[in-house]
């Protein structure tokens, strides 16, 4: 960031960081579900005979398999999201500090938006 932002500048990198912090948020709130989700289906899966005959969902496609071909694949998919996940919370952090430190240097505060509707401002204020 360099020293001579305009306060256009400096309100648009804050908003563009508040955005990306909240879309990392739902990503990682996304791949937690889909991470639970594999870890429920294995659970189920797991007191099964491997030959018996189940049904994966790839894409819109059901494709017919046995327990023993489904588990490796939903154990690697919950690794792999894991991982995302991890990845996503470290970018996170990184947002955030970015974030917090924008804040502090421009001593920047978010104004409730409700109070401000209810405050008239000058131009509004009545004239005796």
């Amino acid at each position: 960031m360099g020293e001579s932002m305009s306060e256009k500048e400096i309100v648009s990198r804050y908003q563009t960081l508040k955005q990306q912090i909240q879309q990392i948020m739902l990503k990682i709130e996304e791949f937690e579900n889909d991470r639970n989700e594999q870890e429920l289906v294995l659970k189920q899966l797991l007191p099964l005979n491997e030959d018996r005959k189940c049904w994966r969902q790839v894409g819109s496609v059901l494709i017919e398999q046995t327990v023993g071909q489904v588990k490796p694949v939903l154990e690697a998919t919950s690794k792999e999201l894991q991982q995302a996940i991890q990845n996503l919370n470290e970018e996170l952090k990184t947002k955030e500090s970015e974030f917090l430190e924008l804040k502090e240097k421009y001593k920047i505060r978010e104004v409730d938006s409700s109070s401000m509707a209810s405050a008239p401002s000058s131009s509004q204020a009545t004239k005796p």
